[in-house]
Order: C-alpha cells, then structure tokens, then sequence
C-alpha cells in the first residue's frame, strides 16, 4: 500500500491543477486519486469510487510519487499529425489568392508547396478542414435567345470583367 505525505505547497498545486480547464479529464482522475488518499481514504473505497481497479490506482499513486504534479499532468498520448501541418496556413492563403479549378489542380499546387502527393479525395478533405469547397460552374443554358445572350454579353458580363480586371 503506498502511502504518500504531500506538504501544504503541494496540495495547493493539486487543488489548482484540478480546477485548471488545461487539464485534461483523465489526469483530473489522477489527481483526484492522490487528493483522496492524501485526505485518508482506503484505497479500495477510492478504487470503487472511482470505477478503477486497484492496480489502476497504485499505479497513479506511484507516477505522482516518483514523477510529482508535472508527471501525473502531462500528456502522452499519441495523436496523429498531418504531414501537411506545417504548411496548412501557406496553402489555405494561396488557395484564397489564387483559387484552383478542380481537385487535380490543387493536388498539383500541394505537391509543388508542400512535397507531399495526395490523391483528390484527400485534397477535398482538406480543403474542407480548411472551410474551402471546390465549386462547379453552372453552363449558360443552350436554348436562350441568340440576341438576349449578347446583349447580357456586351451590356453586364463585358463591363463587368473590365472591373475585375482592373480590381
């Protein structure tokens, strides 16, 4: 039965970890274990408390003893990580500066930033993480009037484009 004996400082440490929003919940666990053992409670009492076994408990018990808060609070989990990371904010600002056509063409332009070769479904989805879709361009339907279409042409659409070309 391990048996720890915190100081004043350390209890104070524990109190605040376990209000700290930064903590994730299975480390409040942990602290929890150490905070009722401290205050007297028998480990079996703390084991079905808690829904722990005893070797669960023991083992949080021994992490904070021979490791103390910094231990008990970090985390070591593994989580996977994109091989884009790095270079997500440099796409999503080409991408706005310069948006692609189609999937193949942002798949070219990550290749050529990044070094990394994803396929198209990959690059959707990542472009979707980054709040981006590809979009489709409607056609001009085929059965309009010759004459309404180029009287659109050279009174909207042409003076339209001349503003964007010059911004």
């Amino acid at each position: 039965m391990i048996s720890l004996h915190l100081s004043e400082e350390e209890i104070t440490d524990l109190e605040e970890a376990l209000d700290s929003p930064e903590v994730c919940e299975r480390a409040k666990k942990k602290l929890l274990v150490i905070t009722m053992q401290h205050e007297g409670a028998t480990h079996g009492f703390i084991a079905r408390c808690l829904l722990i076994s005893a070797g669960t408990l023991t083992s949080y018990l021994k992490e904070y003893r021979d490791g103390g808060l910094p231990a008990v609070v970090e985390k070591r989990y593994y989580k996977q990580c994109s091989s884009l990371a790095p270079f997500l904010s440099c796409i999503k600002c080409s991408f706005k500066a310069f948006p692609v056509a189609n999937a193949k063409e942002a798949v070219a332009r990550i290749a050529a930033m990044a070094g990394v070769t994803l396929s198209e479904s990959q690059v959707r989805r990542v472009m979707k993480k980054m709040g981006m879709s590809l979009k489709k361009c409607a056609n001009m339907p085929t059965k309009a009037d010759p004459q309404l279409r180029l009287e659109f042409y050279t009174t909207e659409l042409k003076p339209r484009l001349q503003q964007a070309i010059q911004g």
